[in-house]
């Protein structure tokens, strides 16, 4: 039978390796849903940053271990910032101080920052070229 025909295979036995060595149940959740046979049901990148595996990244008391603050992490392209309202996840990806600057209208997005990749074009972006 051709690939496309084939059953997905399933990582559930797989996981246990790392239920065994108590891999947070949150870390085991994020990669279930990323290594998924089919491109259609993986999630995207900004769903991925929008999964509670990372909310501690959001939070403002965060510091590194040396003390100083994170650098900014939320440093969305316009491009992004479209793609995670299309996507409804913009409110669970952005820490609550960078919602309410999104919402007064304070730019959160930043020119410099390379826009996060996919596996194809963002929903509702043509590809140029």
């Amino acid at each position: 039978a051709p690939l496309r025909d084939a059953a997905a295979p399933s990582l559930e036995e797989g996981w246990e390796p790392l239920r065994r060595a108590n891999a947070p149940p949150d870390a085991i959740d994020l990669l279930s849903k990323v290594l998924v046979f089919a491109p259609q049901k993986r999630l995207t990148p900004l769903e991925c940053l929008a999964h509670p595996f990372f909310d501690s990244l959001r939070s403002s008391s965060l510091r590194l271990p040396d003390s100083r603050p994170l650098p900014p992490l939320f440093a969305l392209t316009a491009e992004e910032v479209a793609w995670g309202r299309e996507l409804d996840v913009l409110h669970r990806v952005l820490p609550s101080q960078a919602r309410v600057a999104l919402r007064d209208g304070t730019p959160v997005t930043s020119a410099n920052v390379s826009p996060l990749t996919s596996r194809g074009p963002s929903p509702g972006f043509s590809v140029q070229g």
